[in-house]
């Protein structure tokens, strides 16, 4: 195991990430609603990201944002990170897709969850395959593991919040 890089680096990655992220929001932002920031940012990450299995830091938002090569793990927390920056309830979830270990977002919109998967749409004929699926649909090549877990909490002053409920574990993470 080997590290390039030190904690004198930190400042130059957060601001090499900060910039790649601000960039993919502030061109959603000349959309009017939720659904087209949505699929713009969909968009925006697969031009810019290629799958790689052998991508520095591939797991992580990093490697999809400013390197450019990730995995699945590494679209789907951009495209939270992102989302959220644009105050839209979005989140990573994993389980298997073709029986493999798999990462992807479900997104809140209109009311509803939706199932996006960033990785698959990368590189597709139709690059909206699956892209906002409700889980009848999804669930014929996905399986999220904890299905039934999310449910939605408004708060007071228009803010939503989202938990995951786990057994006795709650995770709270508001947008």
């Amino acid at each position: 195991l080997s590290f390039h890089e030190t904690a004198e680096d930190l400042a130059e990655h957060r601001q090499l990430f900060q910039k790649a992220s601000e960039e993919i929001v502030q061109n959603a932002l000349v959309y009017p609603s939720d659904e087209e920031r949505e699929r713009y940012v969909h968009d925006a990450l697969c031009e810019r990201i290629t799958y790689d299995l052998d991508a520095t830091m591939n797991q992580s938002a990093y490697s999809a944002l400013v390197n450019h090569q990730t995995v699945c793990a590494g679209y789907a927390k951009a495209f939270q990170y992102i989302l959220k920056q644009l105050s839209i309830p979005c989140a990573y979830v994993t389980g298997s897709a073709e029986g493999e270990d798999h990462a992807w977002n479900i997104v809140y919109l209109d009311g509803s969850w939706w199932n996006v998967d960033v990785t698959w749409d990368d590189d597709l004929e139709d690059p909206y395959m699956f892209f906002n699926l409700k889980d009848d649909v999804f669930d014929e090549t996905h399986a999220r593991r904890y299905k039934n877990i999310f449910k939605i909490n408004y708060m007071v002053g228009g803010q939503v919040s989202f938990y995951v409920t786990l057994v006795t574990n709650v995770i709270v993470c508001s947008i």
